[in-house]
């Protein structure tokens, strides 16, 4: 297993960036691996929802995520279900600059 890291201070709230992060369908216009997004779970997002993405690793893949933890405005996790990473997680974590946000 390993893990990658990113960090990045954003001028919004937790609830503004947690919402932006948690539509897959912005995932391409901010993560350059990625295509394109098909969510396959009708309805709102929530955990168990099924996502395929189109993405540059390896060639072209199209793994499907599961959301298996969402906490708004601070958490995400995603689980691929299939693809070179399956079992892998991409978890997001939100947290505000200071305790306005």
């Amino acid at each position: 297993m390993f893990i990658v890291e990113q960090s990045l201070a954003l001028p919004r709230s937790a609830a503004e960036v947690f919402e932006f992060l948690s539509e897959p369908r912005n995932d391409p216009r901010w993560r350059s691996d990625i295509r394109g997004v098909r969510v396959l779970t009708n309805g709102p997002l929530r955990v168990g929802t099924r996502i395929e993405t189109e993405i540059s690793f390896l060639g072209r893949q199209r793994p499907v995520y599961e959301v298996s933890v969402l906490d708004p405005p601070y958490r995400e996790e995603l689980t691929a279900c299939s693809g070179p990473l399956r079992s892998s997680v991409i978890t997001y974590l939100i947290e505000p600059l200071s305790a306005d946000d």
